[in-house]
């Protein structure tokens, strides 16, 4: 997202008009022409080139993450053009979006620990009304279809009682959109969500997707109306074992 105009971006997104509501705005089609739009002195320096080589090297190459990994070399390899809290602040327009507030130490706006915090900050709250206008957008489509809807929540949202499940559990359940707890899954088949993401990597290993997808097909067997055709639906498949 920091990577980009966010005036002028290449996927379709929501907009807050001056009387309060939501509106979705199409893909820009110059969004390419308008990509790394900050700090144009740091992106073209020796050092900027050389540190983008080096993160690119971690992010592509097996050998290079498993050198890293397995020795007691420390690089800093999250090098960007800027910092995203800065970047907003760079931008005409969304100098104010965060209100003065600051990530704490280690860490940034994109990272996840953030989320997981009781108390927001204002504009992460704010951020709760356009999750719920997604919502809305995806529930209007699915009735639209005539399909269901769910939600498979992934282990990095924790579980009942991490304050980043509760609300997005809480927007789901006033708009009738059942949530299927992964982690809930996992630590019932006498497993950890540690084993079911990358040594370095909070994505999902092989085990992760297994137990996502047995999460969702247990969901879908316990409630076999879920599948059920609806007028006007696509064929789906029969998922009850009969």
């Amino acid at each position: 997202m920091d990577r980009w105009d966010l005036d002028r971006m290449p996927w379709m997104v929501a907009r807050r008009d001056a009387d309060g509501r939501m509106r979705l705005l199409p893909p820009h089609p110059e969004a390419a022409r308008y990509r790394w739009l900050s700090k144009p002195s740091a992106r073209r320096t020796p050092l900027y080139l050389a540190r983008r080589t080096l993160k690119c090297s971690f992010q592509w190459s097996y050998f290079a993450t498993w050198l890293l990994s397995n020795t007691k070399v420390v690089l800093r390899t999250d090098f960007s053009p800027y910092d995203p809290v800065e970047g907003l602040r760079l931008r005409p327009g969304y100098e104010s979006l965060l209100g003065g507030w600051q990530p704490p130490p280690g860490q940034n706006i994109g990272q996840i620990k953030i989320f997981h915090e009781k108390d927001l900050p204002p504009a992460f709250e704010a951020a709760l009304d356009f999750t719920a206008f997604g919502l809305d957008q995806f529930k209007e489509r699915a009735d639209r279809d005539g399909v269901s809807l769910v939600i498979l929540s992934s282990h990095t949202m924790g579980s009942r009682g991490d304050p980043a499940f509760d609300r997005m559990n809480a927007l789901a359940a006033v708009r009738g959109i059942p949530v299927i707890d992964q982690t809930d899954y996992i630590e019932r088949q006498g497993f950890t969500v540690k084993e079911a993401h990358w040594k370095h990597d909070r994505h999902w290993n092989a085990a992760g997707h297994q137990w996502a997808a047995e999460a969702l097909l247990e969901y879908l067997k316990r409630n076999p109306e879920v599948c059920a055709q609806r007028p006007g639906s696509p064929i789906v498949p029969d998922l009850t074992g009969r």
